[in-house]
């Protein structure tokens, strides 16, 4: 099981993202011990124990939101510095304008007017 008591470290990159997920996904003994519990339950008893594997799995799904909004910000960080790169890489000539209107070009962001 995860420690959910771990925050996410401050230089957190990709790999620890993708390990994060992976744990998620590799945590299903939940499903499995309701399954064993169910084979003695009265109905209201497996009744409970699917809301309890119902509310586990949406856990699960909050935290895979929230991963996949810190890789979707690191990947976004991260093509920002390969922008910055190519910029300090070729625009030493460059007036401050045309290197920002580069800059915003290879971000993917109108031109500034």
């Amino acid at each position: 099981m995860p420690d959910i008591n771990t925050a996410v470290p401050a230089d957190a990159d990709l790999s620890y993202i993708l390990s994060k997920i992976e744990a998620v996904r590799l945590d299903n003994e939940h499903i499995a011990s309701t399954i064993s519990a169910m084979k003695d339950a009265t109905a209201e008893q497996a009744s409970a124990l699917s809301k309890l594997v119902h509310e586990k799995e949406e856990t699960n799904r909050v935290i895979l939101d929230f991963y996949r909004r810190i890789y979707e910000d690191l990947n976004q960080k991260a093509h920002a510095m390969k922008v910055l790169e190519k910029i300090a890489d070729c625009g030493h000539d460059l007036p401050v304008g045309e290197m920002t209107n580069l800059m915003y070009r290879l971000l993917g962001f109108e031109k500034i007017k």
